[in-house]
């Protein structure tokens, strides 16, 4: 059983604090505080594993102290931002502060356990990682070395083409951004859903409700040295536009608009192909089930007209032992003999149309099939 986590609340109400400790001192190891400044000169010695920090706090807010901690204290681990004030500048706010999700004031017991679960999550996922990206980084600055940029757009171009799912996209567009030292998340909108993936692996929470809610902002989206990119199914978040290097950041933001171009007319074109794949499946389905109920009808019809000569058969006896009890003359017996045949033959002549209806069925089947292969 892997050890518990340590959660230091940062909240300068004591009621906060102490409701926040009640719903998770069962699952984890916390410790609080009530002001920025405490928690910066308490934070290497307890080394939390997450840190809960409100927003709002007198002399320094939450938004000054994720800073500091990042920037002065090289802290690594989440952050998790609590305040009252939801608006998507907010959000943006903690985000750019350095922080890793965002929690809105007032909020359920559920949904504070569920935020500090979905967190404890990211962090064995970025422990696991760790050095799995440290290598790839290495390999990525090789690679980098012995490509060019545009060359690298061609590329993507070129193997988006084998593509055959919304996941192999998304992981071949990562790939291709990582070759220009960029790190990103990626989000694929469809119908059944979103996809969110991101160049490390571990997408923040807060970097898939972000590329949620500017979607609507435009085709560029940009704050800082962060940039999103939106197309109708498909949007790109970029971290770390290189803004030292006006040149270069101009260069990249052309690049990524066309590999985003061709990521977007890639999706279309497997959400097409998915809807070729279903109606062929549909229409297959459809062959089957029409050749099975003609050869039911083939074969009730077969039936049906046995059943109909064998009646008509004993018919005709049955009226010819009747017509000589009769006394009827010879010429009058004839005649209603060939009355009753002729009537018996019209009945088995209708029963000889199922040829004709097995023509048109096939017909139809003939149609459906061909129908399928074009």
């Amino acid at each position: 059983m892997s050890e518990a986590k340590r959660i230091l609340i940062v909240d300068d109400e004591p009621l906060n604090v102490e409701f926040m400790e009640e719903v998770l001192e069962d699952d984890y190891i916390v410790t609080s505080v009530l002001s920025g400044e405490e928690c910066l000169r308490q934070v290497k010695e307890l080394k939390p594993d997450l840190i809960i920090l409100d927003v709002a706090m007198p002399h320094m807010d939450g938004y000054e102290v994720c800073r500091r901690l990042k920037e002065e204290l090289g802290f690594q681990s989440p952050i998790l931002f609590v305040s009252a004030r939801g608006s998507l500048e907010d959000r943006i706010a903690g985000y750019d502060a350095g922080g890793d999700d965002y929690l809105v004031k007032p909020f359920e017991i559920q949904e504070l356990l569920a935020k500090v679960k979905s967190m404890e999550g990211y962090i064995d996922a970025r422990l696991s990682l760790k050095q799995d990206l440290n290598e790839a980084q290495g390999m990525i600055n090789m690679v980098m070395t012995d490509s060019s940029e545009l060359g690298n757009v061609t590329l993507f171009m070129r193997q988006s083409f084998s593509c055959t799912s919304y996941e192999d996209l998304i992981k071949l567009l990562l790939d291709a951004v990582r070759h220009f030292g960029l790190n990103c998340t990626g989000q694929v909108t469809t119908k059944s859903g979103r996809i969110t993936m991101d160049s490390h692996g571990v997408y923040k929470p807060v970097e898939a409700e972000l590329l949620e809610v500017t979607r609507n902002k435009g085709r560029i989206f940009q704050y800082g040295k962060r940039m999103i990119i939106n197309f109708n199914s498909i949007s790109l978040l970029v971290k770390n536009m290189p803004l030292d290097d006006p040149d270069r950041c101009g260069r990249l933001r052309d690049h990524l608009c066309l590999v985003m171009e061709g990521a977007e007319a890639k999706v279309l074109a497997l959400y097409y192909e998915n809807q070729v794949t279903k109606r062929e499946k549909e229409l297959s389905e459809l062959l089957v089930d029409t050749q099975k109920a003609i050869n039911e009808i083939d074969e009730k019809l077969k039936y049906e007209k046995s059943v109909a000569v064998e009646l008509s058969q004993d018919l005709i006896l049955k009226l010819s032992e009747e017509i000589m009890l009769l006394a009827l003359d010879d010429d009058q017996e004839k005649s209603v003999m060939k009355l009753v045949e002729n009537g018996m033959a019209s009945v088995i002549q209708a029963f000889g149309s199922r040829e004709e209806i097995e023509h048109y069925f096939e017909q139809i089947i003939s149609n459906i099939r061909a129908t399928t292969v074009s």
